[in-house]
């Protein structure tokens, strides 16, 4: 660990993992590393024979087991603390190069890193739950929840996400090799200076809404306005939005989905670029402030990251990474490299491929990138900083939406169609087809609280547009 911080690592035991206690135990030895080992009672003399003798010693500390409750005086509020369950798979480099916790209030998860990937490659599968990273005061409070002294890290993630103050979440850095590979572009489109307006289309999410709206109002780069869309639910969720004055709701005057929501709203206002988030996820509190940095560095239009999973069907952990150079894999084969709901995009890049097609229902982010990596430069950042939830009922999850709906089959089918058509147009020379279809009037939006967004003339307070 770096020499400035005051860290310490605590080891919190499985019985499953016992046999892995003492791998551990060295590791932290060979790199100076203190320790503590919190056990219950059942647990002790299990632990005791896994843990090998030698210096510095380790301190075993016993929790209570009906209150899970720390006895006082053993972490610091101010320091920093590493949580891990008894696993030997400890990367120690990546643990000492981690930059400090932002905030007194911030959580970094800590997972088994994924295989080291080429530019071009898109992994998404279980990853080991290695533990979390707090300051002293909020791992106290942390492990006062039973469910983190459990295995999978599912139910703990989703019990923290429920408290009145969710803790802000530090993004997960990805630095494997080839993931920052991509041209740099000049002079960049959007940078720390650009207005961004943060977009959380919603449909009857309102077990999910606090914590998504908690994170965007503790970006550490603030948006220059968040706005709530509301699609025609059966309530609007104005009291959900008491606790956040400056988030501004709006209401579509009539059903049409997350992307015709987000290509209206594009249309009716005037910022920089919009910050995508799906109202059931929350982000890192840095997710805003690195990718307008990122863009910045290289010139890019539109710029996602890497994803953190939490997969209620399959009950696991899971990370999502996309290739660095969109551009780049979709030369080598189309696909969808970037995860929609991570991205910032520039209005100059929405504007330039005429938006959102209207032909499609369910598949409209993946049709805008088969148009936009044409007209613009695309890429990931390096880091995990969306939680995506992937829960029953949600649109990729549902029976009539799903990904192996008759609808969605369709759309797919159809897509790819206009996709290679325009690859192979691409390829001899000839022009794509990049401007969207549009049929439909514009979508309107009704405000009902918050501040006034930057409207570009076509709309005003109460009404739909002109």
């Amino acid at each position: 660990m770096r020499a400035d911080r005051s860290m310490a690592l605590w080891l919190l035991n499985a019985t499953i993992n016992h046999s892995d206690l003492a791998s551990v135990i060295q590791q932290a030895r060979n790199a100076g590393q203190p320790i503590h080992v919190l056990h219950h009672r059942r647990d002790r003399d299990a632990i005791l024979q896994a843990v090998p003798p030698g210096d510095p010693p380790i301190s075993l500390i016993e929790v209570a087991e009906e209150s899970y409750d720390l006895p006082g005086g053993f972490i610091d509020d101010k320091s920093e603390v590493i949580f891990l369950p008894c696993s030997a798979r400890i990367d120690w480099v990546d643990l000492r190069e981690r930059r400090p916790l932002a905030h007194p209030h911030c959580l970094q998860p800590l997972v088994a890193q994924p295989p080291r990937v080429t530019p071009f490659f898109h992994f998404a599968g279980p990853t080991g739950w290695w533990g979390w990273r707090a300051t002293g005061a909020l791992a106290r409070r942390i492990l006062r929840e039973p469910s983190a002294w459990e295995g999978t890290g599912i139910e703990l993630v989703e019990t923290i996400q429920k408290w009145p103050d969710p803790p802000r979440w530090q993004s997960i850095p990805f630095l494997a090799r080839g993931t920052t590979d991509y041209p740099i572009s000049s002079p960049p489109v959007m940078t720390m200076l650009s207005s961004v307006l943060a977009v959380i289309s919603y449909y009857r999410c309102e077990k999910w809404l606090h914590a998504c709206l908690t994170s965007m109002t503790q970006q550490t780069h603030p948006p220059e306005n968040i706005v709530v869309i509301d699609d025609c639910s059966p309530e609007l969720p104005v009291d959900l939005l008491e606790t956040f004055p400056d988030v501004t709701l709006l209401s579509s005057t009539r059903r049409v989905g997350s992307e015709k929501i987000l290509d209206g709203i594009v249309k009716a206002t005037s910022y920089n670029a919009y910050m995508v988030q799906d109202a059931d996820d929350w982000s890192s509190h840095d997710r805003l402030e690195l990718s307008l940095r990122e863009a910045e560095r290289s010139g890019a239009d539109m710029v996602g990251t890497h994803e953190f999973r939490i997969n209620h069907p399959s009950q696991a952990l899971e990370l999502g990474i996309y290739p660095p150079d969109v551009n780049a894999a979709m030369r080598q084969g189309l696909a969808h490299y970037i995860l929609h709901c991570t991205s910032v995009i520039s209005r100059a890049l929405i504007m330039r491929v005429g938006g959102f097609d209207q032909r499609f229902k369910l598949l409209a982010d993946t049709d805008f990138l088969m148009r936009a990596w044409y007209a613009g430069q695309i890429v990931n950042l390096p880091a995990f900083c969306l939680f995506h939830r992937i829960r029953p009922g949600s649109i990729t999850t549902h029976v009539e939406t799903g990904y192996e709906s008759p609808t969605r089959l369709l759309e797919d089918r159809f897509m790819k169609i206009l996709a290679i058509r325009n690859l192979q147009s691409s390829r001899a020379g000839l022009r794509p087809e990049l401007f969207a279809k549009q049929f439909e009037e514009p979508v309107g939006f009704i405000h009902h609280r918050g501040p006034e967004l930057q409207w570009n003339g076509r709309l005003s307070r109460g009404t739909e547009p002109q």
